[in-house]
Parts: C-alpha cells; structure tokens; sequence
C-alpha cells in the first residue's frame, strides 16, 4: 500500500456543505493535502472563532477506529489544562445534528474530524534563531514531559484504547518493522514509565507557540499518535536541528550556524528533566532514539520516492532528505 493516500478524490464544495451542517464552520482555505487534506475554518456566526477541518482518506475503512481512538486521547489531554496548558480538542457536532456519531463525520471513503485552532503563533521555521533560544527548547521538552506524564495517567484509566493505538512499528504502513533495536530498548517496550502514548511528531510546524509568564505550547496535528519510547517523541523535536546542522538550508543547502544539535539538545532535555528529574532521563537511549528517527526518516523517504507517488507539497522535502542520506553514506 502507498505511503500516501492523498490520491483519493475529495469533493471541497461537498466537504464545505457538510462541515457547515455537522458543526456550523465555513471551510477556508486548504493547509496542507498530503496524507491527510486540512484546511482552515471559521465559525459561519464569528469569522474570529477558528477551527482545523481534517480530512482523510479511508475507502478501505481501516483508519475509523484509529482516529476515534486519537480523538479520544486528544480530549482527555484538553479536559487536563492543570498540566497541559492548551491542547488542540476535537470539535463536537452542534446540537442540532443527532445522527453522528463522537466527534467524527464519516462520508463515502471520507473521515472527516474538527479541531480547535491553536493560540499563539507559529515559529517562523526559516528563521533559524528559534534553535538559538534557550527558551524554546527547555519549554518543548518541559512540555513533553509533563505531556508523557498525562498520556501515563490516559493508559491507566482506558486501558483498552491506549491497547488499541497503533504502535510505533505499525505507523505508515510498517516502514519502521525492520528497524533495528538494541536489547534495551527492547525491554524498555515492557515499562510503562518509558514505553507509552506518544504525539509521535511534534516537530515546530506542530505547535504555536506561548509566551508569557510561564512559557508552554499549544499543540496540535495528532493524526501519528503512536505507542513508543517516550524518549522517540523527544527525540523528534531534534531531528531537525541535526538535519540542518548536517545537510544545510532545505532551499539552496547553505551552511546554517545557528543549528548546533548538542546546545539545542541540552536545554530541550533540561526541559524535560525539570518536570521528571534528571535521574529519569535516559541519555544513552535519547541517543539512540535519535538515530531511529534518522532510520525513520531514510526510510520513509526512500520508499516513497520508489512509489513515485509523492505529493507535490512533499516532493522538495523528501528530495531534500534523499540526498542528506546520500551524502552521508558517500
């Protein structure tokens, strides 16, 4: 099966009528449409009050129960703003639709699902200062940690869902079955303050950003949701650092001083340590974690390439990460 199911045909001017029925949103303009269409929205009462229409492709019927079960941990992590300041929830219906099930709309080979628009603002990625500033960082994986503490407190009190969310080898079609594991890390998979629900892709294009008197993020895209090592989740916030460092800029692959993967990495785990203590974080296994994710990432590329079904809006990007790997192993 494709990496990407993006070629399923979708109708906007149907999706619009539907989203305006089911929850009384005016469908804006689309996001992003590789895995997953997602378009902005606004309230058809209050062009102020906006959401995120995420559409996905299913004619097989495979991925309902996967984004009822996402929907279901996302809105146990928003009704917990004691340790999670703001999380992206899922959007009911209004209460004049009684035919719909939960907070998903199912239409032919569609799911359909809405999200609370984030507060903040989003980093400006080209920017590349936001690697040098030590408060993002240590506020991305305080976040974490104290995210990685409630997904904990999800399992023990839903048990049967947190089962049924995919696991970190299943994700994109298996990509990652033959990834190699240390015997550690094997055994960590059986400890569950090290092993758990993760957001599996909390890279800067998945949150805004607040500051203020106690920094935090507001987080959302949750469609990777994944049982793993709860060092994987943080190594991922890494993974760009390391890619610019090593690769150069996505658009011409200058140099980019300000990614410097060691200073980035002290204060993301600082971050983390400061909720969880430094004891509990496993450095050899962060390391190790970062490495999977480069594995993940060759990986994913290469297949998709081999497809050639890539969508235009990720071509560049998986370009980009060929050559990186090419580069390296030349």
């Amino acid at each position: 099966m494709s990496l990407f199911e993006q070629t399923v045909s979708i109708n906007r001017d149907e999706i619009s009528t539907l989203v305006a029925s089911a929850w009384g949103v005016r469908l804006g303009d689309i996001i992003k449409a590789s895995q997953n269409h997602t378009f902005k929205a606004e309230s058809l009462h209050d062009a102020n009050q906006k959401f995120v229409v995420r559409v996905t492709p299913d004619p097989s019927g495979q991925h309902e129960q996967r984004v009822r079960d996402e929907t279901t941990f996302v809105s146990f992590l928003a009704q917990h703003r004691d340790l999670l300041h703001h999380v992206c929830a899922p959007v009911g219906f209004r209460d004049s639709v009684t035919n719909l099930e939960s907070y998903i709309l199912k239409a032919p080979s569609l799911l359909i699902v809405v999200y609370e628009w984030a507060l903040g603002a989003p980093l400006n990625f080209m920017d590349f200062t936001w690697m040098q500033r030590p408060e993002i960082a240590f506020t991305w994986g305080k976040w974490f940690a104290q995210f990685h503490e409630l997904s904990r407190r999800f399992a023990g009190e839903y048990p049967e869902v947190a089962n049924r969310i995919q696991r970190w080898s299943d994700i994109h079609h298996g990509v990652l079955r033959n990834a190699p594991l240390s015997l550690e890390d094997v055994k960590a998979m059986e400890d569950p303050t090290r092993f758990g629900i993760l957001h599996g892709d909390l890279n800067i294009s998945n949150f805004f950003y607040l500051p203020g008197a106690t920094d935090t993020l507001s987080v959302f895209d949750w469609d990777q949701v994944q049982r793993g090592w709860f060092m994987y989740d943080v190594a991922q916030a890494a993974f760009t650092v390391h890619m610019l460092a090593e690769n150069g800029s996505l658009v011409d692959h200058a140099p980019v001083p300000e990614a410097d993967p060691a200073a980035f990495e002290e204060r993301l785990l600082a971050g983390y340590a400061s909720i969880v203590g430094e004891e509990n974080v496993d450095l050899e296994q962060y390391r190790r974690m970062v490495a999977l994710r480069m594995y993940f990432y060759e990986t994913f590329c290469r297949q998709a390439k081999a497809e050639g079904s890539v969508p235009p809006d990720m071509a560049f990007f998986i370009d980009y990460i060929v050559r990186w790997f090419d580069n390296r192993r030349s």
